[in-house]
């Protein structure tokens, strides 16, 4: 600060910016291109669930935008889902995939997701029949959406 200028010349946000919170219309799974991609994933999962595969589907986000989605399919055998390897970069912010419509399976995060959060340091996000869930890097899970119908909010 100068040594002639006065306190009340500065504003407290001056002196300490302040982080920009995101607001419903600025998060990250409201924003129509992640909405776009998670919605393709979620076709992948559930047509080749029709066609009896355990496929999981999904994507990484950097910067800001959704990546190409990709897939993983198994058999209907319990336990064989087609686990999804998704390649984290420096600038990954998080990733999604899903848990596949079928008979027996859990919506919810599993344990690995919640590893692969913890050890990436960043959010995982897992998109089921169930709805949308948000693994952060603590491990601590949040629903974000009940169901599937935000995936058909009218885009903006």
């Amino acid at each position: 600060m100068p040594n002639d200028a006065l306190a009340h010349d500065f504003l407290p946000s001056d002196l300490f910016p302040q982080a920009e919170w995101p607001t419903a219309n600025g998060a990250l799974e409201n924003q129509p291109q992640f909405r776009d991609a998670a919605t393709q994933a979620w076709k992948i999962s559930e047509v080749n669930a029709m066609r009896k595969q355990n496929t999981e589907a999904g994507f990484t986000v950097a910067d800001g935008k959704p990546n190409t989605v990709t897939q993983s399919t198994g058999s209907m055998r319990a336990g064989d889902v087609g686990n999804l390897p998704q390649v984290w970069y420096s600038n990954t912010e998080t990733a999604l995939h899903t848990h596949p419509p079928t008979p027996g399976t859990d919506g919810r995060p599993s344990p690995d997701d919640v590893a692969i959060a913890k050890r990436q340091k960043k959010p995982v996000m897992v998109l089921s029949k169930d709805g949308l869930f948000e693994v952060d890097a603590q491990g601590n899970m949040t629903q974000v959406y009940k169901g599937l119908d935000w995936l058909n909010k009218k885009k903006k």
